[in-house]
């Protein structure tokens, strides 16, 4: 607001939320269901007939177990506090970060609704699961530090959990390959948030994957291919052991929702469609707003009197 009475303003964003939907490589969409809500951290299960994602309603965020042939929708939690799913190898299960201001779990529940959840791990700290190992035994999960977030182990064949990575810098959303054998995550090592490659579970060299900026790392299901997302696009690189032999642009994702911490997307199991949250674009255009004269129209809505 400037002295002579202009306001100039940003609208607020669009709260109509997010649609799922599918992107074929060549930009073709079509959309999961005709719903759009606060969905976030959709991942598709093994078998590909189903997403799990977030649904965040009024502040409350639950685990909801979307149909992906018929589009219906069933809620896997109801506390109001659950976050980041991902799936079991098998299928079976779904783990998830549970929790808020100091008491944090990580969980795991049966992917048809039967039966208890199991805590896996506690902490005072927030604590995000990655992704499992193809043995089902070992999860890589992010966990916050003092100074950062690092990355960790739980095994679940001993309820036990050791650092992975843990340095100076930022180390976040694991993305385990297929075979189990490669690592790749996010760093803000140089600066800026980069995706990288290493062996899991190391040691071994760190292999740069994006440039001039990456985040959310996914593998394609035959692992020859880790997709990241930089502010515009989704890139593809395609990998050779732990060499990156080519990168290329695979989607605009301007009008894709995204989270640098959270999966904002996945890939299907045929390796052709990529499942993302797509902005409704008439409520996510830029623009700015201008009132001239505004203290005369303030002062014509709320009236004062000056003693």
């Amino acid at each position: 607001i400037s002295l002579n009475g202009l306001l100039i303003y940003a609208p607020s964003g669009t709260t109509m939320g997010t649609q799922l939907t599918w992107i074929d490589r060549q930009g073709g969409r079509e959309a999961v269901s005709d719903q759009w809500r606060l969905f976030t951290g959709p991942r598709i299960s093994p078998s590909g007939d189903q997403i799990a994602t977030v649904i965040n309603d009024g502040g409350k965020t639950d685990i909801w177990l979307v149909d992906v042939p018929s589009g219906g929708m069933v809620p896997l939690t109801t506390t109001g506090t659950a976050s980041a799913p991902v799936w079991t190898p098998d299928g079976t299960r779904v783990t998830f970060s549970q929790g808020f201001a100091g008491q944090f779990s990580i969980r795991s529940v049966s992917a048809d609704g039967s039966g208890s959840e199991e805590t896996l791990l506690v902490s005072d700290d927030p604590i995000l699961p990655g992704g499992w190992h193809p043995d089902g035994n070992l999860l890589v999960y992010d966990g916050k530090t003092k100074e950062n977030y690092d990355l960790f182990i739980f095994d679940a064949s001993t309820m036990a959990a050791t650092p992975l990575l843990d340095s100076d810098a930022a180390e976040f959303a694991a993305a385990l390959s297929p075979d189990g054998r490669r690592l790749g995550y996010v760093s803000d090592k140089t600066g800026i948030n980069e995706v990288y490659l290493r062996p899991f579970p190391g040691p071994g060299p760190e292999v740069p994957v994006s440039i001039g900026g990456g985040e959310n790392p996914m593998w394609s299901h035959d692992g020859s291919e880790l997709f990241y997302r930089d502010e515009r696009w989704n890139s593809s690189a395609a990998i050779d052991g732990l060499r990156v032999t080519k990168r290329h642009k695979t989607l605009k994702a301007v009008f894709f929702w995204s989270d640098p911490f959270r999966a904002h997307a996945d890939v299907h199991p045929d390796g052709q469609r990529f499942l993302v949250l797509h902005k409704n674009e008439d409520q996510t255009r830029p623009g700015i707003n201008v009132v001239t004269n505004w203290f005369a129209e303030l002062n014509r809505l709320v009236p004062t009197e000056v003693n």
